[in-house]
This record gives structure tokens, sequence and C-alpha cells, in this order.
């Protein structure tokens, strides 16, 4: 409408839970909508917006704001701030362990980043940072869930770099640097210091595309703080096109 591209949408959720015979049902009906338009030549903005009506929590706002700049030729700089919540998890209220009166988390994120293109759009480099801030954190403690009148904090880096090494191969890599703290000091579980990852796209023939992607991540910590190991994964994805708009495909996670 009036030069502005836009998109609608309505969702519905539906939840069952059986936790040591407590049966519970969660509904979820959600309305959504985006919108993108350019004030000048060289300016994208998007504006998106979420409304979710939740038959145990009442109704939940997110909404969230980026925008892209172009300068020269072949450099964007991009910035967004958006907002999130999450829901308590069946397990977290009924099981043994679990709390019927947690509330909802909610967060707000920011990141900036800048985006180079070289060689003819056949390579490209991204630099960003980020921060996000969690609320209302559901935390476990004393052998019971509760909420928790802290919050959650990570900010960190993140390098992607792509390139096209010939007309039927691109490869990159994309590294990521998080430091994330609850407001106690110690570091938040399960969410990995570096995360690194290798990847390669080959297409041997025109219909047929094999992914490949390399995963390594450290100095992640356990529920009871405990350092995790170094995780390595190894995936495939490979996809042949049929006639018309069908494809078969063949996928392997972990493959080591």
């Amino acid at each position: 409408f009036f030069g502005i591209n836009n998109l609608f949408g309505i969702d519905y959720l539906k939840k069952n839970a059986d936790m040591s015979g407590t049966l519970a049902d969660h509904d979820i009906y959600s309305i959504f909508s985006e919108f993108k338009f350019r004030p000048t030549l060289n300016t994208n903005l998007e504006v998106s917006g979420r409304r979710e009506y939740d038959n145990n929590y009442g109704n939940f706002d997110t909404g969230r704001l980026q925008i892209n700049q172009s300068f020269f030729n072949n450099m964007i700089i991009r910035a967004s701030i958006g907002t999130g919540y999450r829901t308590p998890t069946p397990y977290e209220l009924y099981s043994s362990y679990g709390n019927t009166n947690l509330k909802p988390e909610t967060s707000i994120t920011y990141d900036l980043g800048s985006e180079f293109k070289f060689k003819e759009d056949s390579t490209n480099l991204y630099l960003g940072v980020y921060e996000t801030r969690v609320e209302d954190i559901i935390t476990y403690a004393s052998s019971k869930y509760r909420q928790s009148t802290g919050n959650l904090k990570s900010n960190g880096a993140e390098i992607r770099f792509k390139t096209r090494l010939f007309d039927n191969l691109t490869t990159g890599a994309n590294y990521t640097k998080t430091n994330a703290k609850e407001n106690d000091g110690d570091s938040i579980k399960l969410i990995p210091k570096d995360k690194l990852i290798l990847f390669a796209n080959f297409n041997p023939l025109a219909k047929l595309n094999i992914n490949t992607s390399y995963h390594l991540q450290n100095k992640a910590k356990d529920p009871k703080y405990n350092e995790l190991p170094v995780y390595r994964s190894l995936n495939v994805n490979t996809n042949y096109l049929l006639k018309g708009n069908s494809k078969i495909f063949l996928k392997i996670e972990n493959l080591l």
C-alpha cells in the first residue's frame, strides 16, 4: 500500500501436557504485521509488531525496528532493537519441581553491524555487536523453579565471512563471542562463550545441492555451573530437484 511492502498474519498455538498426572492446556492466539519501506534511496526501514493473547497470562505486545543504510556500492550499516518474552514451559510449571505461580520472562535486544561486499558481490564480510537483557528470570533453586528478581545480560560480537570460490562452490565461516552473566556474576547456563561454524555449499549439478557445516563451541556451563566439554558436530544436507516443484533430500546431523 502506498509504496510500502507489508505482511499481515494470524497464528494459533495449542499445547497439551500431562506432568505427573496434572493435565494442562495452553492456547495462544496471535496477530502480527510487518512493514518495509524506503524513506530515501539508500535507506531501508523495517517495522514489525505482534500481539499475543495467552489464556494463562493475558496479552503480550512485542516489536522490532531495523534500519539498513547503504554507503557507496559495497557497504551497509545495520541497526535494530527488538523486544520478546518467554512463557514458562510445562515442565517448569507442572513437574515435581514446578511452580504454577511463575510468570513469563521479558527481554530486549540491540544490535549494530556492518556488511562489506567485494569482488562483484562474490565475497561478503559482516561485523556486528549485540546486547540482550532478560528480566523476571526463571531459575532453579532449592529443588524448585522460582522467579528471580535479578536479570540476565549478554553481549558479544559476531564475524561472518562468505565467498564464492567457483561458480558451483561457496564457502565461509561464522564466529560468535558471547559474554553472558547473571546479575550475581555467574555465567549463564548452557550458553557457549565461543561458537565457530565453517560451511560449504556445493552444486555439482544444476539440480543437486550439497550443504556441509562444521560446528565447534566451548566454555558452556551445565545447570550446576560445571564447565561442559568442547562440542563438535559435522552436518550434511543434500537435496535434489525433481521435475516440477518437488525435491528429495538427505539430512545427517552429527555425521561423525
